[in-house]
């Protein structure tokens, strides 16, 4: 594991926390931000709630590399923008934050079109390293609209918004 990705995943637990258990969560519970819905459809289909109660930190910290980490990532020159882009990809998975990074890079390169399609390519990484820490704040606005649109979608994650805008805009 890259130093790149042990600052992001870093960033990553401290905006997780460990275990939380709240029957509003679609996820179920969560341990260090791996959801038992998660688990149970990428790690062991038969585990239960036990199974992400005992998951240890690092348990979680090779989920995050073996199912959340990126290659691309590991060539972004500002650890700013890794470590966010981890974060969200966590949060809204990964061709979500890939998604949110391009349109992002997007509004930076003005009315040159970046395609938004969730996977990362040299040109991306390229545009990426150009901008550099200029895409952070179109970063936290496309990933706060990402939020209030699924909130639009399904009103009953309406409890959960004030927390995902913050985590947005930190």
């Amino acid at each position: 594991m890259d130093n790149g990705f042990l600052f992001a995943v870093d960033y990553v637990l401290n905006n997780e926390g460990g275990l939380v258990e709240n029957s509003s969560d679609p996820g179920g519970i969560t341990n260090f931000g791996i959801s038992l819905r998660f688990y149970r459809e990428n790690i062991n289909a038969e585990s239960g709630g036990d199974s992400i109660k005992s998951l240890t930190k690092e348990d979680a910290i090779k989920i995050y590399y073996a199912h959340f980490w990126n290659k691309w990532y590991e060539d972004i020159y500002h650890q700013e923008i890794t470590d966010r882009v981890l974060d969200t990809a966590v949060s809204c998975g990964i061709a979500t934050a890939n998604k949110i990074l391009q349109r992002s890079v997007w509004g930076c390169a003005g009315n040159q079109k970046v395609e938004d399609s969730g996977i990362l390519d040299a040109k991306n990484l390229s545009s990426i390293n150009y901008f550099g820490t200029n895409i952070l704040y179109p970063f936290r606005v496309e990933r706060a609209y990402y939020y209030r649109d699924l909130v639009n979608k399904n009103p009953d994650l309406s409890k959960f918004l004030a927390v995902w805008l913050t985590r947005a805009y930190r």
